[in-house]
């Protein structure tokens, strides 16, 4: 009776690893014609293990059409580019444990015989997603590079279309 009650808590894993690979190549032909290739394989512990790893690609076209042989004569453009892009992201910006069932030891409220306090556990709150995985989003772009009057004047335009799937979200549960 003078002593204190056993408590025994654990933890799971360790703190959110990550790691990433990446590789590029870039063509260019005649100065004319650009194309860029990219991939990039992200890991993260933040997500079930076979789930953990994602590929994420990104290209891009670019036509230098101030270097046609039409444009020579166009004295007063210095540079014109025309670009088209897509790439991929990924987010791994979640909770940890989120796929998996996880309890917490909870000794709040006194049970048992004469109101001793025992130890018990009870769920986190969150429901376990065990498909949870990296949210990606899309990401199009078209633009256009200019140079007038030798490149005393310079602007760019560009138009973006984004769109996020599997997005990471937590939301309260009644």
């Amino acid at each position: 009776q003078n002593g204190t009650t056993d408590q025994h808590s654990t933890a799971i894993g360790a703190a959110t690893k990550t790691a990433s690979f990446f590789g590029r190549v870039i063509y260019q032909f005649n100065r004319r014609y650009i194309i860029n290739l990219t991939g990039r394989y992200d890991g993260s512990t933040n997500f079930a293990p076979i789930r953990q790893w994602g590929f994420f690609p990104a290209a891009s076209l670019a036509w230098r059409v101030s270097e046609e042989d039409f444009m020579q004569n166009v004295s007063f453009v210095s540079d014109l580019k025309l670009r088209f892009s897509y790439g991929a992201a990924g987010n791994d910006r979640v909770g940890r444990n989120q796929w998996r069932s996880v309890w917490n030891l909870a000794t709040s409220r006194p049970i048992g015989f004469g109101d001793i306090q025992q130890p018990y556990y009870v769920p986190n709150g969150n429901l376990p997603n065990p498909f949870i995985k990296w949210e990606t989003t899309i990401t199009r772009n078209a633009g256009l590079d200019f140079g007038l009057f030798k490149n005393r004047i310079n602007g760019t335009l560009d138009v973006y279309w984004n769109n996020v799937k599997d997005l990471l979200l937590a939301s309260a549960i009644p």
